[in-house]
């Protein structure tokens, strides 16, 4: 990404035509940290009420108004100091108390070689958070998501028994016994994973060739909070095995010492121990041959282990044969990627972790959405991965199809009842067949939608569904006449 000196946002346009604004918060960020807050602040045009201050204070309650942010010229200017420079890579706003007067899209530029402005991207379709309300977090992304092959941040309603994981493959996890979404105890968040330290209460993915790593690298991660002792010989974060002698899979365990780890063809522990009553990071990662494990970031033990890992089902809380007292107490973040992420002491990530990919720069928030009545349905049986929502920011370099109408649906498969399904949408002008755009429907609700597309007389679009499993031919629906927005 890149680090410059000045900053701009510029082509600001609001929800209606009349061009007031009215903002508590324009705050840049590089990932999910913001970074303009040792910045000066300046705009072209000064505000009719209010200080530029109120955008910087952390204030929602204190807001600065423009009657007419369309005048030539203007534009909010960030200068981070002489000798100094910063990384953007989204933005954060907080609304005032009018729906109507809050930024719904703007041109993010960096001022680097001393000669032109360079935009960085065009945020569109900017969602009001509410009166006087920040937006959610930008998520930073993650450039190798594609890598992680199961992420559960454990994030949900209280005593909820859905434990979901987030990676593209969206493995299925059931939950057994006591084990529960609680918000009594997270490092962040909502919440965290509760187990109550029975054989009964424990979480399970499937048998999957995800895990099989081979002699190849992999990292296994996680926030813990042990509110007591471990009982027993020990107690397994995850178990990722199935059988007692744990070659060709990985036991990531505590023992009773409360010392970390790993038992595979041989085993391995930390001298060091995870304390008591206390948010811990730790770790189990493979890089070239040699295993480490860490404890709060600092390496506590190394092994020298070509071990071949093969295609396996997870455990988390519990060994895959229940043959020792399990886990007790709450997890938060676990993360497997087929990658090596940590060689040395590291300091541990300090924030949720991406659920996406590092693909569109800015990001702020998600488009609107809605369900269409006139679902896409496939028939007979699909599973198997799928990938991040494609949000549309990129749209404000479609100037050929950029409009004010949009399109939605969703993805079902057909059965009793109806099983809503994530799977790559893709929309084609039906003229001359172009490929306009291309989306994921939502996992949860089936939903996909296209923004800000082109529409008027004679405009038609077709829709293409893939499985992406290649169990089923994709399905088209023709003859779509988009909506206004």
């Amino acid at each position: 990404m890149p680090a410059a000196r000045y900053w701009r946002a510029i082509g600001l346009q609001t929800h209606e035509a009349d061009e007031a604004l009215e903002l508590s918060a324009f705050h840049l960020y590089l990932g999910g940290t913001r970074v303009d807050a040792t910045a000066t602040l300046a705009s072209t045009i000064e505000p009719s009420s209010g200080t530029l201050g109120s955008l910087q204070d952390d204030n929602t309650a204190t807001v600065c108004r423009w009657l007419d942010v369309s005048a030539p010229g203007f534009a909010l200017v960030w200068d981070f100091g002489a000798g100094k420079t910063a990384d953007v890579s989204s933005i954060r706003l907080g609304s005032g108390a009018i729906n109507s007067e809050f930024l719904e899209r703007a041109v993010i530029q960096y001022y680097s070689d001393a000669a032109n402005w360079t935009t960085l991207e065009s945020p569109v379709g900017l969602v009001w958070p509410g009166p006087n309300a920040l937006q959610d977090l930008p998520e930073g992304g993650d450039p190798n998501f594609g890598k992680t092959i199961l992420l559960m941040p454990f994030e949900g309603a209280n005593n909820s028994t859905t434990f979901t994981d987030k990676s593209l493959s969206a493995k299925a996890v059931t939950v057994h016994g006591g084990a529960k979404i609680s918000t009594a105890e997270k490092p962040y968040g909502t919440s965290s994973g509760y187990f109550p330290g029975t054989g009964a209460d424990y979480a399970k993915v499937g048998t999957s060739v995800d895990f099989a790593f081979g002699t190849g690298d992999f990292t296994i991660e996680a926030r813990i909070f042990i509110p007591t002792g471990i009982s027993g010989g020990y107690a397994a974060i995850c178990d990722i095995r199935s059988q007692a002698s744990g070659a060709g899979g990985v036991l990531f365990k505590l023992n009773s010492a409360r010392n970390l780890g790993y038992y595979y063809a041989g085993e391995i522990s930390t001298s060091s121990a995870v304390p008591l009553g206390a948010w811990t990071h730790v770790a189990i990662c493979r890089a070239s041959g040699v295993t480490r494990l860490f404890i709060a970031g600092t390496k506590g033990a190394e092994v020298a282990d070509t071990d071949v890992k093969v295609t396996n089902h997870c455990y988390i809380g519990r060994v895959y044969d229940n043959a020792n007292p399990a886990f007790s107490g709450y997890i938060k973040d676990l993360r497997i990627k087929n990658e090596a992420l940590y060689t040395a002491d590291f300091t541990p990530p300090s924030a949720p972790l991406p659920q996406t990919g590092a693909g569109s720069l800015i990001g702020p928030s998600p488009l609107r959405t809605s369900v269409s009545s006139s679902p896409i349905q496939l028939s007979g049986g699909i599973s198997g991965p799928a990938a991040p929502v494609i949000y549309g920011s990129a749209i404000a370099h479609d100037v050929q199809d950029f409009g004010p109408y949009r399109i939605y649906g969703t993805v079902e498969l057909k059965g009793t009842p109806n099983l809503l399904l994530r799977r790559r949408v893709q929309l084609y002008n039906q003229r001359d067949n172009r490929l306009i755009r291309e989306t994921w429907s939502d996992a949860t609700t089936g939903v996909y939608t296209f923004n800000n597309i082109k529409g008027g007389p004679g405009v038609l679009y077709f829709v293409c569904t893939f499985d992406h499993t290649s169990q089923h031919r994709a399905v088209i629906a023709d003859q779509i006449v988009p909506e206004d927005m």
